[in-house]
């Protein structure tokens, strides 16, 4: 992994982890659209994401998951 070194002006430099590389524009699902796609209520989302270990993330105070973690859960659920 590559690292940045930032000289500070007293003590040790500062190690920044490097930044991963986007590879494009990341889909996330709103609680009720995922509600939807699981066949249950918005209220169990909340519980089963935190069960899951998928993180919110919250953009103007609302619910969004990313796809890619929902797809990877549904991934080891279904023992694929």
């Amino acid at each position: 992994m590559l690292e940045k070194y930032e000289k500070r002006k007293r003590g040790r430099p500062r190690i920044h982890p490097a930044k991963p590389v986007p590879t494009g524009p990341q889909v996330f699902l709103t609680r009720d659209e995922l509600a939807a796609r699981w066949k249950c209520s918005p209220q169990t989302v909340t519980v089963k994401a935190q069960e899951f270990g998928i993180k919110k993330v919250g953009l103007n105070r609302r619910w969004l998951a990313a796809l890619t973690d929902v797809e990877e859960v549904e991934r080891k659920l279904m023992g694929k």
